[in-house]
């Protein structure tokens, strides 16, 4: 699109230079249309980060947006099968509402849709988590949310 664009802009710059008033005229009309056209089918940047392939149910679609709160890095869990992995908690924050991320590796693994509130459990994707937080040491099916229950595995 954008080579177009500037084909169009010279022709448009060309018409201005060499033909009368009404080619100049069509040349600055079409270029604006063309432009305004482009913009109009420009994809908007996505706010998703690396590693969100599925959200949880009740998780809003502006969290991403929402200012961070607190980052807590150099955490580490472990497979089932004893190997060490990464865990990165991000503390969301918007309009007194909180959210807790958790990516484990490059996966987001649970998400704490209300931290202050113990009645409301952690919901863990278990494609990469099993129910009882132990970490899989590779992925199992297709993502999938449930809350977190203590001594249970899937």
């Amino acid at each position: 699109m954008v080579p177009v664009l500037l084909l169009l802009a010279f022709m448009a710059c060309a018409g201005v230079l060499f033909a009368d008033q009404a080619v100049r005229r069509r040349a600055a009309w079409l270029l604006f249309l063309l432009v305004l056209a482009g913009c109009a089918t420009t994809p908007k940047a996505s706010r998703i980060p690396a590693g969100v392939d599925c959200t949880p149910p009740g998780l809003p679609e502006t969290v991403w947006e929402w200012p961070v709160k607190d980052i807590r890095q150099g955490l580490t869990s472990q497979t089932e099968s004893g190997v060490q992995v990464s865990v990165v908690m991000v503390f969301f924050e918007s309009d007194g509402r909180e959210v807790i991320a958790t990516w484990i590796g490059n996966y987001l693994s649970a998400v704490d849709l209300e931290p202050q509130n113990e009645a409301v459990p952690v919901l863990l994707n278990l494609q990469r988590v099993h129910q009882d937080g132990t970490v899989r040491a590779a992925p199992d099916g297709a993502c999938r949310w449930a809350p977190a229950i203590t001594g249970e595995t899937t």
